[in-house]
């Protein structure tokens, strides 16, 4: 679970699934896909550096130390609002991986070395 803020900085919780050819947000109380964006969407990732206020309890990851967290904002190039992203460090550098892995084309702005 992710911690997604809209366009409207309305924070909401949400999974996010991959699949082979896009990724998905998705809803978690009624699993309603609320986005879906292929990987060939993806120009630029932005991971900031890890925070250390106690975040919400829904983003921390068991792996993690229980007071870091990480944000990242997803940006498109089919003019979608671009996505903000609150998550365990380990969840946000899975999702960078896999964003990176599917189109090796996007930007990363790594600030911190989230991403291993």
């Amino acid at each position: 679970m992710v911690l997604h803020t809209n366009w409207y900085w309305r924070n909401l919780v949400r999974i996010f699934r991959f699949s082979d050819s896009a990724f998905y947000r998705i809803q978690p109380t009624g699993k309603a896909i609320r986005a879906t964006h292929e990987y060939a969407s993806v120009f630029k990732l932005i991971v900031e550096r890890p925070r250390t206020e106690p975040p919400p309890q829904y983003v921390v990851d068991s792996n993690d130390d229980a007071h870091k967290h990480a944000v990242m904002v997803i940006y498109y190039n089919d003019g979608c609002t671009p996505d903000w992203i609150t998550s365990s460090v380990t969840s946000v550098s899975r999702m960078v991986k896999i964003l990176c892995e599917r189109n090796p084309s996007i930007v990363l702005v790594d600030m911190d070395s989230v991403v291993n």
